[in-house]
């Protein structure tokens, strides 16, 4: 059930905040508030908003507490030291990851723009200034803390957020993949 109430402002204008309240055998399960400078938007934010949460599991999902990054990572290598060691390296990146901006974020704020910033800002002087092909490692490492995010704990993970990412990276002339390395041939020799 919604309402709109008017409520005049200190300047005379007026403002009409819109309020969901949702309640199932008398107990209230969801709660919302929004305000606008028009009674006609606010009128529309219910409707809209009330069709949204009429939809099977919208109501769980609104009341959804994320998770952030770095609660992802410290889970992921919880879970996977159970299965099998994890190298120096991907634990340092993904201690990396989870310590910095990114790892504040939560994980229905993932998107491909996110990760692209993140890699650019990596490869920045303010980022550390890494080369592109360790901002390839830094997302390689945390798109596997992505690929079982969402199918096994459920998180709201855009599955395709990391690729996209990696598309844009590459068009915009970053190669992120290492270069093989070049040495000299060593001839192999038998002891006497």
């Amino acid at each position: 059930m919604a309402t709109i109430r008017a409520r005049k402002l200190a300047d005379g204008t007026v403002s009409y905040t819109a309020q969901i309240r949702i309640k199932r055998d008398g107990v209230q399960v969801y709660q919302e508030t929004q305000t606008f400078a028009r009674k006609q938007a606010a009128q529309a934010w219910v409707r809209k908003r009330e069709a949204e949460l009429d939809q099977p599991g919208a109501i769980e999902r609104a009341n959804r507490q994320g998770a952030t990054v770095k609660e992802m990572i410290d889970r992921y290598l919880v879970e996977m030291e159970k299965a099998r060691p994890l190298g120096k390296t991907k634990r340092a990146i993904l201690k990396a990851i989870s310590e910095s901006y990114l790892g504040k974020l939560m994980d229905q704020s993932i998107n491909s723009q996110q990760l692209v910033e993140y890699a650019l800002w990596r490869m920045s002087k303010e980022g550390g200034g890494i080369k592109p092909q360790t901002a390839g490692n830094y997302l390689a490492h945390l798109g596997a803390v992505l690929s079982i995010a969402r199918p096994a704990w459920g998180y709201e993970v855009n599955p395709h957020s990391m690729s996209d990412a990696r598309k844009v990276l590459k068009k915009l002339g970053y190669n992120m993949c290492s270069r093989e390395r070049d040495r000299p041939r060593v001839p192999h020799t038998q002891p006497p």
